[in-house]
């Protein structure tokens, strides 16, 4: 009970800030959302809402890694736009698009597609499957640099698996 009173609470706030009213009709259609979402989805936003087990040591750095981690994409998503831009706007494009397997060592599903999420919001990648047999994501890429799936794990996903890898330790 309390996963789904913290995650239709979590959800209604993010509601409001997104839509920045306050008018009635606007509340309820948030509360409406939120309760849906928080009935359907709320074991898979919340493990333990209140963890006893968990030191808040560990809860800080879980925390700072999250922030560094929304750091490191705000950079790698401008630096990104910003070649895809300079794609876009070539006279004779140099850029070789291509499908790349990459494999990671990530396996629990929520960690999977948080970076999943984070490749394909990415300019210039798209994850289009992961493999959960052998562990590997099938990502278009807009410059296929090296065809070693080593090489491009480390230049596509190599920023983010391990600040992924840290929050959810």
């Amino acid at each position: 009970m309390r996963k789904q009173f913290l995650t239709l609470l979590a959800v209604f706030i993010v509601w409001l800030i997104l839509t920045g009213t306050f008018l009635p009709i606007n509340l309820l259609v948030g509360f409406i959302v939120a309760f849906f979402t928080s009935l359907f989805f709320s074991n898979m936003l919340f493990k333990d809402p209140f963890p006893s087990s968990v030191p808040a040591r560990k809860l800080f750095s879980r925390a700072w890694w999250l922030l560094n981690l929304f750091a490191v994409f705000l950079v790698q998503a401008f630096l990104a736009a910003l070649l895809v831009s300079r794609y876009a706007f070539q006279l004779r494009p140099t850029f070789s698009p291509g499908v790349v397997r990459v494999p990671t060592r990530l396996r629990t599903a929520t960690v999977v597609t948080m970076l999943a999420n984070l490749i394909t919001l990415t300019p210039g990648t798209l994850t289009l499957d992961y493999n959960s047999e052998d562990g590997t994501y099938t990502i278009h890429w807009i410059d296929v640099t090296s065809g070693d799936p080593e090489q491009a794990s480390k230049h596509i996903i190599g920023v983010f698996e391990y600040r992924v890898e840290r929050i959810f330790r």
